[in-house]
């Protein structure tokens, strides 16, 4: 089962830009990232699950299919309405994670300085309240620290 690396963050907090800056990814896709204990392979969620329209199940199922083991997803604290459904809130998503046996490593919230809700199971979130004014660099470093990546 994959172990997820989670940024959560509401509209426009930097959560895209940010997983672009740890990955150099542009798109949705598998990529090589350096870590303080070698090399790992990761799949790359660039714009949130809620805007990419993806329901917890289905990203579970395609990840699972795709037997990715590292998963770098981004994900809204809040949930998001469209005309045709409901995408559920960050912390839905996590749960959904969970039950299906995935290991939570990380969690990241952007532009907030709490986060209530977590899932049995999920570290301690870090925080960076400021980043809607913080260089995304300056985002990316704080994280790789965290993560233990380089």
């Amino acid at each position: 089962m994959p172990t997820a690396y989670v940024i959560l963050g509401n509209a426009n907090t930097r959560k895209s830009s940010t997983a672009r800056a740890l990955t150099g990814v542009a798109r949705r896709k598998s990529v090589t990232v350096a870590t303080n204990t070698g090399n790992i392979e990761i799949f790359v969620q660039i714009s949130s699950l809620q805007e990419s329209e993806i329901q917890p199940s289905d990203f579970v199922a395609e990840m699972n299919s795709g037997g990715y083991e590292n998963v770098l997803v981004t994900l809204w604290v809040s949930e998001r309405v469209t005309s045709s459904d409901t995408y559920p809130q960050g912390v839905d998503y996590l749960q959904v994670f969970i039950d299906d046996g995935w290991s939570i490593a990380y969690v990241v919230v952007l532009a907030a300085s709490t986060f209530h809700g977590s899932p049995t199971g999920t570290p301690s979130p870090h925080f960076i309240p400021d980043s809607r004014t913080t260089p995304v660099n300056s985002i990316a470093a704080q994280i790789r620290d965290w993560w233990g990546w380089v």
